[in-house]
């Protein structure tokens, strides 16, 4: 779970196991996916399908359950999750629109999900050509090939995908702490988190090196400046900088400086069946209660 190795969610557990807000009581989590990146990973791209895949909830927020029961450091009790494919569907679809976006659109210009635009014009998104392409270094020729023959190309209005656009889980953590989360595809991506505690509150964005700590006896706001490294485009930038630290806590295990990682195995499984919950849950109406949907896979 890379989000427990980045600067980010690291501060913040240090001020909620400081007691400096008190004994947190609700967390506001948002994962913002963003429109273009859903468009092509979850409507064009290889988790579009969750028969062939997985569901949306589990793929691109298995990381936030994790950090969100990681935070408050207690399991989780009951999830109720709801959530549907409502945009990216063939109603949506204008009337005159082709199968594949290169062929003439007449919608092409006013489109923010022309594939002609987010695959061959773009030439610095090396992501998203080697994924349309499946090659490491794709020319133009082959990026034009993608897009006439591949669903990377279709029109983003009638490709096979069923995962959800957006969706919302409740979820009820040991002592009475609660959390709202929204996963939601209409935006320009990124992830904030608000934290209420007893005496304060934490509030952050991973688009910002700043972390906000209100106190409620002085009414008075403090900001931490976290490194701005994370940010941006650069190696270290992966996940808020958890690809990179997840990397380097795996070789500080390997070679001894360190003799446990972050998160161990158990701790994986049990906040990765968060997620599966949440989709039962947003599948069935039911309110999920963990301890006898764990029972089901012991």
């Amino acid at each position: 779970h890379v989000l427990r190795y980045t600067h980010f969610f690291n501060a913040l557990k240090d001020i909620i196991d400081s007691g400096e807000i008190g004994q947190a009581m609700n967390i506001q989590h948002i994962e913002a996916v963003g429109n273009v990146h859903h468009s092509h990973s979850f409507t064009r791209g290889n988790w579009r399908n969750s028969v062939e895949s997985t569901p949306m909830i589990l793929q691109k927020t298995c990381h936030d359950m994790d950090i969100m029961a990681w935070l408050v450091g207690k399991k989780c009790k009951r999830v109720q999750s709801f959530g549907k494919l409502s945009h990216f569907t063939s109603d949506s679809a204008p009337a005159d629109a082709p199968e594949y976006c290169i062929d003439g659109c007449p919608h092409a210009e006013e489109c923010p999900y022309n594939a002609v635009k987010i695959y061959y014009d773009d030439k610095e998104n090396d992501w998203f050509r080697t994924t349309c392409t499946k090659m490491a270094n794709p020319t133009d020729e082959d990026v034009e090939r993608a897009i006439r023959t591949t669903d990377y190309g279709k029109c983003v209005y009638k490709c096979p995908n069923n995962v959800v656009d957006h969706q919302v889980v409740n979820i009820e953590f040991e002592d009475d702490i609660y959390a709202s989360f929204t996963m939601s595809s209409f935006n320009k991506g990124g992830r904030e988190i608000r934290i209420m505690g007893t005496k304060g509150e934490l509030r952050g964005s991973m688009d910002s090196p700043i972390i906000t700590v209100y106190d409620f006896l002085t009414k008075t706001t403090r900001e931490i400046d976290l490194d701005a490294s994370a940010l941006g485009n650069s190696i270290q930038s992966g996940h808020g900088g958890g690809d990179y630290g997840i990397m380097v806590a795996l070789l500080d295990v390997i070679e001894g400086r360190e003799n446990r990682s972050a998160c161990d195995i158990g701790e994986s499984c049990d906040n990765h069946l968060i997620s599966f919950a949440a989709e039962e849950s947003r599948l069935t109406g039911k309110v999920i209660d963990m301890e006898e949907y764990s029972a089901r896979f012991n």
